[in-house]
């Protein structure tokens, strides 16, 4: 992976950081390079031992990105810029890094999970109203098989592997709503306040069902995505659930879902295959594979890009 500035912009951003991204190729191969709130999250190759390492630049906000400055850490390779060298994670297959406010969560190949930064809310998930200062191993989820993690702004959704599939966790803020009414229902003990999950909670499938309204039309999980102040879930037979709040546009207001919704605008999901799907605070998209052998000619020659009729900024892409 090549990492190259294009000239246009090297008028806006400072010479140390200009070299800082020359120097890169230090640290190639590039697995991940993660944009967070002010700052930038790399996840490269160490040059002297040759195994994965994190580095970062940018605001150290509430600590999120915390480590030793890596020519502190690392006299005989020195780079130029303000860099972190996230030590915790060196070795780490790093398979996602999620970022929100102020908060970064990091899920390795082989599920484990870790975070830093923002969690007054609980978004990090430690059983504390407090900021992680210093990026380490959530043990939560020691023991689990942990297969993928979204942050919200203040909120973070998990899918973890069990026998009966993938199970949706959940923790931080509620206030909208984003991790559904089922929280304040099955466990208000772990509350802090009434609207912040400081500990990761499972919401067993059968529940999200009956929120939904329906045990017929919902398959297992199989994506979730957190978003501003909202939560979307994918089914495996691609429909489509929501609830919190989405912020669109001044003329139309903010849609809000006080319990999880189904939306039902897009009745041929199930021709494709999910590829993967995003959101902030005022939209969601999500990118599909149509099945060839599902779809006839005649059904695939017609227009599918669609707009939802819900709110009218939640487009979706759809690719061959």
């Amino acid at each position: 992976m090549s990492i190259n500035v294009h000239p246009n912009i090297q008028p806006i951003i400072s010479y140390p950081l200009l070299k800082y991204w020359e120097q890169l190729q230090l640290f190639e191969p590039i697995y991940h390079v993660r944009a967070g709130f002010r700052y930038t999250v790399i996840v490269g190759t160490h040059p002297v031992t040759k195994k994965s390492c994190v580095l970062a630049t940018g605001s150290n906000l509430y600590n999120c990105i915390n480590g030793t400055y890596w020519n502190d850490s690392n006299p005989n390779i020195q780079v130029p810029g303000r860099v972190f060298h996230i030590a915790a994670l060196d070795g780490e297959s790093i398979a996602k890094i999620s970022s929100g406010y102020g908060d970064v969560i990091y899920l390795t190949t082989d599920g484990k999970v870790f975070g830093a930064g923002y969690s007054y809310h609980g978004e990090c998930g430690t059983g504390s109203a407090e900021e992680v200062t210093q990026v380490r191993q959530i043990p939560f989820f020691e023991g689990k098989i942990v297969k993928d993690v979204n942050c919200g702004t203040f909120h973070t959704v998990f899918l973890v592997q069990e026998a009966s599939g993938l199970v949706l966790y959940v923790c931080g803020r509620n206030e909208e709503r984003q991790l559904s009414t089922i929280i304040t229902t099955i466990s208000p003990s772990r509350f802090l306040t009434s609207h912040n999950m400081l500990t990761p909670h499972p919401i067993p499938f059968s529940m999200l069902c009956e929120q939904i309204g329906s045990s017929i039309l919902c398959t297992q999980l199989q994506c979730a995505v957190g978003g501003g102040r909202c939560t979307f879930l994918i089914f495996q037979n691609n429909q489509i659930a929501l609830s919190g709040k989405l912020y669109t546009s001044p003329e139309i207001g903010n849609r809000q879902f006080t319990s999880l919704q189904v939306l039902d605008q897009f009745p041929n999901l199930h021709f494709y295959d999910l590829e993967r799907a995003s959101c902030g605070d005022s939209h969601f998209l999500a990118v599909f594979q149509r099945k060839k052998s599902l779809i006839p000619d005649r059904l695939w020659k017609e227009p599918f890009h669609e707009k939802s009729n819900v709110f009218s900024d939640v487009q979706f892409l759809f690719s061959q």
